[in-house]
């Protein structure tokens, strides 16, 4: 569920904000990087951002986006050993994932 505003009052509300972390997929983070540009807010300077998923788009975007490493490959081995072990009624083995891991990048500088 997401919440609509108009034009006017976006950029109303991104002129007053020192800092904001915009809390959007990747995907969408590129887009946000643009409207900020249109908006005279640069990144980082104007705007800090950062995002939940260390892909490529993070690596690859201009600036480098901050993002969280959530260790997705071990959350998706671990899952696919629960659902294994379900489906043949076994009791699951325990899976240790690393603890979220902050990899600072150009777009949340100070």
């Amino acid at each position: 569920m997401g919440v609509c505003i108009d034009e006017a009052r976006h950029n109303q509300m991104m002129r007053q904000l020192d800092w904001c972390q915009i809390r959007v997929p990747a995907r969408f983070r590129l887009e946000q990087l643009d409207a900020a540009r249109l908006l005279d807010r640069p990144v980082p300077h104007g705007l800090r951002l950062a995002t939940r998923y260390d892909g490529m788009r993070a690596k690859l975007a201009t600036p480098q986006l901050t993002a969280v490493n959530l260790h997705l490959d071990q959350v998706a081995e671990a899952a696919i050993d629960l659902l294994i072990a379900a489906m043949e009624g076994k009791e699951p083995q325990r899976h240790a994932i690393a603890p979220p891991l902050l990899v600072a990048r150009e777009s949340s500088a100070a």
